[in-house]
């Protein structure tokens, strides 16, 4: 009888959106915002986001917040436009990361938190999975998990 088993070679917290995928594990660049009065943007004194090859597309995680998003447009070497309204307001201090966009060629989910899991497939289909139990593996290939219709929580993509 043979088994099949799952040795993934890269993970990544899976931050659920409506609009945006999974990036590749591996983020380019991280750091720790300075905080801003400014609803759309991403401050960083000691960034180099222009000379590191930031561009509009990437992906940006609030490591700190659990918030996704993307970039707008690099304003300067130590300033992004951000996709979400907010996500580094305040006093700052918040660790971010940002990764290309790609195909991600569909991940393998780990659940660890019990609750509904909606994603979109490899193939495109939208499905959502119902009572995955805490500590479930989803034998999907997944290229999104949405925020809309997902209640489980501490999932991870592995390839």
């Amino acid at each position: 009888m043979s088994t099949t088993a799952l040795q993934a070679k890269r993970a990544i917290t899976v931050i659920p959106s409506d609009t945006i995928d999974i990036p590749l594990a591996g983020a380019y660049l991280s750091g720790v915002d300075d905080g801003t009065a400014v609803p759309t943007k991403l401050v960083d004194a000691a960034a180099t986001f222009i000379t590191s090859g930031v561009s509009a597309g990437d992906i940006i995680y609030d490591d700190t917040g659990g918030l996704i998003a993307t970039v707008v447009s690099v304003d300067f070497e130590t300033e992004l436009t951000v996709s979400l309204v907010g996500m580094f307001i305040g006093a700052g201090g918040d660790v971010y990361s940002i990764y290309s966009p790609g195909n991600n060629n569909g991940a393998t989910l780990y659940v660890g938190g019990a609750g509904d899991v909606t994603v979109i497939t490899m193939g495109g289909d939208q499905v959502t999975l119902t009572a995955v139990p805490a500590g479930s593996f989803v034998p999907v290939q997944v290229t999104r998990v949405l925020s809309t219709g997902t209640t489980a929580t501490d999932m991870l993509a592995l390839w």
